[in-house]
């Protein structure tokens, strides 16, 4: 697989705003948000993703974040703006 966009830094606060608000935590866990959302019925069906971008190569994880099925036509990670 080849990321088919690169990264261009980021953003700490408003990353953890989007983590709570677009849905992520129906599904992951992250440590430092509030804490009723990490409690929700799905939190531990995928990774956890604390310390997510020390693990993997950050071009890689926006292609994965915009086009997840560029990687996994099979995946149910949605696709996000």
């Amino acid at each position: 697989y080849k990321p088919f966009q690169k990264y261009a830094g980021g953003d700490k606060n408003n990353g953890k705003e989007l983590i709570e608000t677009i849905g992520c935590v129906g599904c992951h866990s992250v440590e430092g948000i509030n804490p009723e959302l990490n409690e929700k019925v799905n939190s531990r069906r995928a990774p956890y993703l604390t310390n997510l971008a020390s693990k993997v190569d950050p071009d890689w994880l926006v292609s994965w974040l915009k086009q997840p099925r560029h990687y996994d036509e099979e995946t149910i990670m949605p696709s996000f703006r």
